[in-house]
């Protein structure tokens, strides 16, 4: 989910004449009223009994700020399971400027592993693959390509993955970009051990969280310039 940056601002005055029990003067358009105002609205249904399918699986997508003045916070992908009230959120981060080297995001998983890739690829992979791109454009549920590659009824025959361009491993994206590099990947060489993490969030006052991730500051050590790089105390 997203909000337009162009969108139309009202005055608080207008606002509160025209949504008395609203206490946030800002537009509909503000992402996190939206997320509230989804989320909750999906919470209702899902708590509902036989409102959703047995089978089926209700997500909530969104993404998080980030800390413009200190570098220790990472924005995040946050991936909410509405049924389980279980998310993940997944930290990533611009390695290099992609306009000049394509494919240069990375975002780390849950298995502590890295991926790089342009920043559509990165939010693919931080919604877990609930949906796949076709060759020739088209977007379609993960299930349907399960149906259709075990021989199940589905219109989606003949139907061809699209594989994700420009995916890496971090570690092959180094050894093709010498030089080139991020504070979390020299702050990790300089301490010797993994400084960040994807979170898993759980619970009713949790899961639906917003808040950026933040990187360790190991025992011993402080940060410096933006929190961005450790030096040794």
């Amino acid at each position: 989910m997203y909000a337009k940056k162009e969108s139309k601002r009202i005055s608080a005055t207008r606002f509160a004449r025209y949504f008395p029990g609203c206490k946030i003067p800002i537009t509909y358009l503000h992402p996190v009223l939206l997320w509230h105002t989804v989320t909750t609205s999906i919470e209702k249904l899902v708590s509902k009994p036989d409102a959703v399918p047995r089978d089926a699986k209700i997500y909530t997508l969104m993404t998080t700020d980030h800390g413009n003045t200190d570098g220790s916070l990472w924005q995040a992908h946050i991936r909410a399971d509405m049924q389980s009230q279980c998310s993940h959120a997944l930290p990533h981060c611009s390695v290099w400027m992609e306009a000049m080297i394509r494919g240069s995001w990375v975002i780390r998983l849950p298995d502590d592993s890295e991926l790089v890739a342009p920043p559509v690829n990165i939010e693919a992979i931080a919604e877990g693959k609930l949906w796949y791109e076709a060759v020739g454009g088209a977007r379609l549920p993960a299930a349907m390509l399960a149906n259709e590659r075990a021989g199940k009824s589905s219109f989606a025959v003949g139907w061809r993955e699209k594989e994700l361009a420009l995916l890496k491993t971090s570690q092959q994206w180094r050894q093709d970009n010498p030089g080139k590099s991020t504070s979390h990947w020299y702050n990790e060489k300089l301490v010797g051990a993994k400084l960040l993490s994807a979170e898993e969030r759980r619970g009713k006052h949790e899961y639906l969280s917003l808040r950026p991730i933040r990187e360790i500051t190991p025992h011993g050590w402080q940060r410096v310039g933006m929190n961005d790089v450790l030096e040794k105390i």
